[in-house]
């Protein structure tokens, strides 16, 4: 399946919680690095998507899709079953350099709503130091890896 990260959602995300990963995003975006380019989808150049549902952005390999409530049906997505309640999102970034914002979002929202999501990954810690010296550095707060 090559280098991909995966998060279902587990449980309900509250107002507050979501207010504040959207908004952590936002500050990620506008911090970030100028060889990191996203987009909020691959058929556009608009602007990453971030609203009360979810946050959308798309970098060269897949569309990167965090939800809060629906089961926004895209090409990273299953739909429910028992195990996983509310469906299953990924993301395979190849190592692109939007992997970046990918990580640092979902560190972001295991930080943020911790249990959340279930995060997992093909990639280690070292994988993603990089996104979360980052992250830890705008936010001005200790990201931690959140792969269970």
């Amino acid at each position: 399946m090559g280098y991909t990260h995966h998060f279902p959602r587990m449980r309900e995300v509250s107002d507050e919680q979501w207010e504040r990963i959207a908004g952590d995003f936002a500050l990620l975006l506008e911090h970030l690095p100028e060889q990191v380019r996203v987009f909020r989808d691959e058929d556009t150049d608009a602007p990453p998507l971030v609203d009360d549902e979810k946050i959308q952005f798309y970098g060269g390999v897949e569309t990167f899709v965090l939800n809060r409530h629906s089961r926004d049906r895209h090409a990273g997505s299953r739909p429910p079953r028992e195990e996983y309640p509310f469906g299953f999102d990924y993301c395979k970034t190849e190592h692109a350099p939007y992997d970046m914002l990918v990580c640092a979002t979902l560190a972001v929202a295991e930080d943020i709503a911790p249990g959340a999501w279930k995060i997992a990954s093909n990639g280690k810690a070292d994988d993603w130091q990089q996104a979360l010296d980052w992250a830890s550095g705008v936010l001005r707060r200790r990201l931690r890896f959140p792969v269970m």
